[in-house]
């Protein structure tokens, strides 16, 4: 009985030291052509050439919040540098609301074009088509899919909240407990 209360402690702990589950694997394109790929602190986005990074960017500029500390990386004029700026923004701060620091991870990001594009790629990769989706993320590829329609700071926050919790602990958490936090990092993302 007394080893029960030691292993737990031991996933708490351990989980914030050491990032186990933690991917070092480099990021999979999306497949076909007319990629352009963006490389952040955190993450590494994949957008169709003919995006519209502008439009992008000030969608995830939706809600203000700000991060403590500093953020390495400039902030120009260029779009992809400010998208690829804003996204480790709302990965530092999905860390910061959740208090969970994984080491070692880059997140995948896949913006498609359209809603529809997104949604063959969801039937390629689970065999079942799903409509209305606006976002994804896959656990054993650390990706997270969307498209330009429908992506926000909320949508990336939300999926980012699921990459940060299931390689923060030692043992992934259950589904709901999952989504929970993932839900707790979208309401609490204006928070001081």
């Amino acid at each position: 009985m007394k080893r029960y209360p030691i292993v737990l402690l031991g996933m708490i702990f351990l989980g914030a030291s050491f990032a186990f589950g933690a991917t070092e694997d480099k990021p999979v394109p999306p497949s076909g052509e007319g990629w352009d790929v963006i490389t952040g602190n955190y993450c590494t986005m994949y957008v169709r050439t003919d995006a519209d990074l502008k439009v992008v960017e000030k969608k995830l500029k939706r809600r203000g919040f700000d991060i403590t500390g500093n953020l390495t990386g400039s902030y120009s004029d260029d779009p992809k540098e400010k998208v690829s700026y804003r996204v480790d923004l709302i990965f530092r701060r999905v860390e910061e609301i959740l208090n969970m620091y994984p080491r070692k991870i880059n997140v995948t990001v896949v913006i498609y074009g359209s809603p529809s594009e997104m949604e063959d790629e969801y039937a390629r990769i689970f065999g079942v088509r799903e409509t209305k989706l606006i976002s994804f993320y896959i656990y054993k590829t650390n990706t997270i899919y969307t498209n330009e329609t429908d992506i926000s700071d909320s949508v990336l926050a939300h999926e980012m909240g699921h990459t940060i919790a299931d390689h923060y602990f030692v043992v992934r958490p259950p589904e709901k407990v999952r989504e929970i936090l993932s839900m707790y990092v979208d309401s609490h993302l204006e928070d001081d």
